[in-house]
């Protein structure tokens, strides 16, 4: 079942888990979809693959979870 999010991201509905595809997840973040399978790899987050077409799918609320951490992260060191 879908749900929209925005005018460019829907979610995908699957056993009360709320799901988004790659490149939804990287417009939401504001990263680049290697950055997103980069952390996968490292295991910041994890992915749903569809058994049928191999597409990787992320959790919604793990993705909000990385945006706080974005947010709270400084974006560069203070210069002296």
């Amino acid at each position: 079942m879908l749900h929209k999010l925005t005018d460019n991201i829907y979610l995908i509905m699957q056993d009360d888990e709320k799901l988004i595809t790659v490149k939804e997840a990287a417009q939401l973040l504001k990263v680049n979809h290697v950055t997103l399978k980069r952390w996968e790899r490292v295991g910041k987050i994890s992915v749903t693959r569809d058994p049928i077409t191999n597409c990787r799918y992320y959790s919604f609320d793990d993705l909000m979870k990385i945006k706080e951490e974005l947010i709270d992260e400084p974006t560069s060191a203070p210069i002296d």
